[in-house]
């Protein structure tokens, strides 16, 4: 049999700093740069938009990490647990076990046949983003955030998993986390088979996508029956963009600020335009209305809509019909 090119080296050759010299890379070294060119090209617009927006991006991603707080030792701890378990379910933990196994039982065979010249250059970046993630991670962190890395992962999952593992073993894992996926989008099957403590709704992540069609048709028939000089606008950005895709005519929407943190809507001409013009609004919220908003409108009218998922899961909404709007001053911006 003809000697790898690897030799005797095991998988901890395939992190070794010189193999970024080897030929193969210096051969595409000019492709690289023109990629990373092309890149930093398109990332352009975003520099000079916040630039002249006082990099609002920057300071959202900063204050969302935790940057601005202080944590003790057993958060930082449980934050860097809490984002490898969202890694985890993101990327499966059967195919992580999976890679884990495999990667132990290397043989020469199983060697030749993974094409571990061309995977280095995808595991390289991987554990380099996730190491340096798992930094920031003692602050804070989103599991969605190193989205950007996953393009390379299917690709190392398939060749690890389809190259070195028995046909029953890839029709178990195949299988189970196909029937994972089917329950995960259809809770409501646990519900039918009585295992609703299994996945409750209220930590069903689904119930967030549940009842805005009901809620922008019962704001479609108020803003009907209201005329013309109306606008609808809620204290939450959630559900202000909700309302702008599900009220009928897909009307501009508002998020005034009784003291949330920035958001999208701020960056947009606010109410304030339709103050002393004899305007009507609609406004929703998870809260009533503190009386520094009724007291902005002459006539009041409210309405409590039940936002209901899986039968026993509901949140209450509040639905004011608001007439004469006269002014109406939002807070200070403290945060983002």
């Amino acid at each position: 049999m003809k000697k790898s090119p690897l030799g005797d080296l095991g998988v901890i050759r395939l992190f070794r700093l010189d193999s970024l010299f080897e030929k193969q890379f210096v051969r595409h070294f000019k492709g690289i740069v023109i990629f990373t060119a092309v890149s930093l090209l398109f990332l352009l617009p975003v520099l000079i938009w916040n630039y002249a927006n006082d990099f609002v991006s920057f300071k959202h991603v900063f204050h969302l990490s935790g940057a601005t707080q202080s944590y003790s030792l057993s958060e930082m701890l449980s934050n860097v647990g809490e984002y490898l378990g969202g890694q985890l379910l993101v990327l499966s933990p059967f195919y992580i076990f999976l890679i884990i196994i495999t990667v132990h039982s290397f043989t020469k065979e199983r060697k030749q046949k993974l094409s571990l010249m061309g995977t280095r250059y995808l595991i390289l970046p991987v554990v380099f983003i996730w190491v340096i993630f798992s930094l920031i991670a003692l602050k804070n962190i989103e599991a969605n955030w190193l989205i950007f890395s996953y393009g390379a992962i299917p690709i190392l999952l398939a060749n690890y998993f389809f190259l070195d593992f028995p046909v029953k073993w890839k029709a178990v894992v195949i299988s189970t986390t196909v029937l994972l996926q089917i329950m995960m989008l259809n809770p409501s099957i646990l519900d039918q088979w009585g295992l609703r403590k299994l996945y409750p709704p209220e930590f069903d992540t689904l119930h967030r996508f549940a009842g805005w069609k009901e809620l922008g048709e019962n704001v479609t028939e108020l803003n009907r029956n209201a005329g013309d000089k109306i606008f609808i606008f809620s204290d939450n950005y959630h559900i202000a963009s909700e309302l702008a895709f599900y009220v009928k005519g897909q009307p501009q929407t508002y998020c005034i600020n009784l003291g949330r943190r920035m958001n999208q809507f701020d960056l947009w001409p606010g109410i304030k335009q339709f103050e002393n013009k004899n305007y009507h609004a609609i406004y929703v919220s998870y809260d009533q209305a503190p009386d520094s908003l009724l007291n902005a409108f002459s006539v009041t009218k409210k309405h409590i809509y039940n936002r209901k998922y899986r039968e026993k899961y509901q949140q209450e909404m509040y639905i004011y019909v608001f007439k004469d709007f006269k002014r109406f001053n939002d807070r200070e911006i403290e945060s983002f």
